[in-house]
């Protein structure tokens, strides 16, 4: 103990547990799936009836790098090296994100990710919200 009954503080860095550094970390393994499921389901928790209309905006941004991350593009549009993420939302509910690379054009791929999404909604939706 330190003077004053406090406790000394363990330098940064110091394993006081007894646990090794391999079973410190854990790999975290992404489900894209079900994360869209997740998604789509909050969407339609958020309303008490079915929308009339559903329009969907597909936003693609730069996400600029720092460092050597792999899969690096420099892309000219935005002068930097980046990734360049898809977003779809339904106004102000995010339905999907997707992480790419930026050595594409940014609508690349939009209906291969736009149809799942569309029919989670489609498919889910009268089971979530009676319909008007």
């Amino acid at each position: 103990m330190c003077p004053g009954g406090q406790e000394h503080a363990e330098p940064s860095g110091v394993n006081t547990t007894g646990a090794d550094a391999a079973s410190r970390y854990k790999k975290i393994v992404a489900d894209p799936e079900g994360m869209d499921d997740l998604l789509v389901d909050l969407f339609l928790e958020a309303h008490d009836t079915a929308p009339a209309e559903i329009i969907l905006d597909v936003d693609a941004t730069d996400d600029p790098l720092h460092g050597n991350q792999e899969r690096r593009f420099f892309h000219g549009y935005y002068r930097s090296y980046c990734y360049l993420p898809l977003y779809i939302f339904c106004d102000e509910h995010l339905l999907c994100a997707r992480l790419r690379t930026a050595d594409q054009d940014g609508a690349a791929g939009n209906r291969y990710i736009t149809e799942p999404d569309t029919k989670l909604i489609s498919d889910k939706l009268p089971n979530h919200l009676s319909c008007p």
